[in-house]
C-alpha cells in the first residue's frame, strides 16, 4: 500500500500505530519519536491511525 504524506508529515500510519500501542509517559514517547506531547496525545486518543482529511489552506466555504 502507497501511503501519501505531505512534505511536513512527522509520522507515518506505522509509527502512529505503534505509539497508540507503546507505554511510557507522553514526554518520554515525545522524546522517542521526536514529535510533540499534543501530536502524542492525537494519536494516542484517535480510533484511526489515517490522518483527518482536511480542506486546503485558504479554502472559503460560500
Amino acid at each position: 500500500m502507497i501511503v501519501k504524506l505531505h512534505k511536513q508529515a512527522r509520522t507515518t500510519p506505522a509509527i502512529r500505530e505503534e505509539i497508540r500501542n507503546a507505554t511510557g509517559t507522553l514526554a518520554e514517547l515525545a522524546a522517542r519519536f521526536n514529535i510533540s506531547i499534543p501530536t502524542i496525545m492525537k494519536w494516542k486518543n484517535r480510533d484511526s491511525v489515517q490522518a483527518a482529511r482536511t480542506p486546503p489552506i485558504g479554502y472559503k466555504p460560500r
